[in-house]
């Protein structure tokens, strides 16, 4: 979820692509929709959630690092818990349905 007054201060008003960087260097682009006051990130989201075994309760802090055309943010991710055990490609589809 990325809160509106925030979208509409920060973020395009039309669909874009953004490059998602983390601390150890490694980047995935994603897709970046706008609709009707309404935005998130599809296409290649699903990819970084699953190589950084994002959890329900881990919180990720975006830091804008380009603007304009090129859209990119430095995502730092915060844990739930300290021991994260290792997402599999099973377990994750299941449970995005």
């Amino acid at each position: 979820h990325i809160p509106l007054k925030f979208v509409k201060a920060h973020l395009p008003q039309q669909d874009a692509k953004f490059m998602l960087r983390t601390g150890d260097g490694r980047e995935w682009q994603v897709s970046y929709l706008y609709k009707e006051g309404r935005s998130g990130f599809l296409g290649g989201w699903a990819d970084f959630v699953f190589a950084n075994n994002l959890e329900e309760g881990d919180a990720c802090v975006f830091e804008f690092i380009k603007g304009g055309k090129d859209l990119a943010m430095d995502v730092t991710v915060f844990r739930v818990v300290e021991q994260i055990t290792p997402l599999t490609k099973r377990y994750f589809v299941q449970n995005l349905k």
